[in-house]
């Protein structure tokens, strides 16, 4: 794509200056191509030219099969019944956290609350209401249009996030008193969605949480980033909240 729009450049030459498209359209173009179709570590990419619609799928259905070496989570799609058709569910994404298979079902609007969700072979102590509770959050705090589509404008300057949200103990005992595992799911200036998880993390998430989210992301925050700390249901590690910005909240 890139490519063909150099090529139209070089055909509006003829058309005089004025015409032609100049290197900071090349770059703003460049960055909305690359944020929504290139590949990168620990991104959550949306798929090109896919939108869910309602009624395409008439369930979800979550599960954790068994390994001994690593956890993979699944998510299969039920779409509605034909007529005299008994169709399997059918394997939509594979992931290694609950909160990396959530970012993608939210990234690419497939999760709605009217779609009924079901689970099989939950470690504890996930429950079906977790995994709902974590998607409705991410995507109330993601709107998806939103994410993926920035002002262009932000392209010409340097990627900074500025949505961050955080999961903290989803995946530990509940009785854990103490911050200690956290994924972190955040969106930038150039509309790219990332997740990071199963990492570590201590009760320093609390006296400086800003730094401590700079140095998980490896990203530079903008100015007044919106941040959401999610602690699941029934746990006792209380609530990490923000104090000085309106942006920050706890869920």
């Amino acid at each position: 794509m890139l490519k063909a729009y150099a090529a139209v450049q070089e055909r509006l030459t003829e058309a005089g200056p004025q015409a032609r498209v100049s290197p900071e359209d090349l770059t703003k173009m460049g960055r909305r191509i690359a944020a929504r179709l290139a590949t990168g570590q620990n991104k959550v990419l949306p798929l090109p030219f896919f939108r869910m619609r309602p009624g395409m799928l008439s369930g979800l259905f979550t599960w954790q099969p068994t390994s001994k070496t690593e956890s993979v989570w699944t998510v299969r799609a039920e779409f509605p019944k034909r007529v005299k058709s008994k169709t399997a569910p059918e394997i939509l994404r594979s992931e290694k956290s609950p909160e990396e298979l959530a970012a993608w079902l939210v990234a690419n609007e497939v999760y709605d609350a009217s779609v009924p969700l079901t689970a099989q072979s939950l470690e504890p102590p996930l429950s079906i209401p977790d995994m709902q509770s974590l998607l409705h959050n991410l995507r109330a705090f993601f709107p998806a249009p939103k994410v993926f589509d920035p002002p262009v404008q932000a392209g010409l300057h340097k990627e900074r996030t500025v949505r961050v949200f955080v999961t903290v103990n989803l995946t530990i005992p509940r009785e854990v008193k103490r911050i200690s595992r956290i994924a972190v799911v955040w969106s930038t200036t150039w509309g790219q969605m990332f997740c990071k998880a199963r990492l570590p993390a201590t009760e320093t998430l609390r006296s400086n949480p800003y730094q401590a989210l700079v140095k998980a992301m490896g990203m530079p925050l903008a100015s007044k980033p919106a941040v959401s700390f999610h602690t699941p249901s029934k746990s006792q590690c209380p609530p990490v909240r923000l104090l000085g910005g309106p942006s920050a909240s706890a869920s």
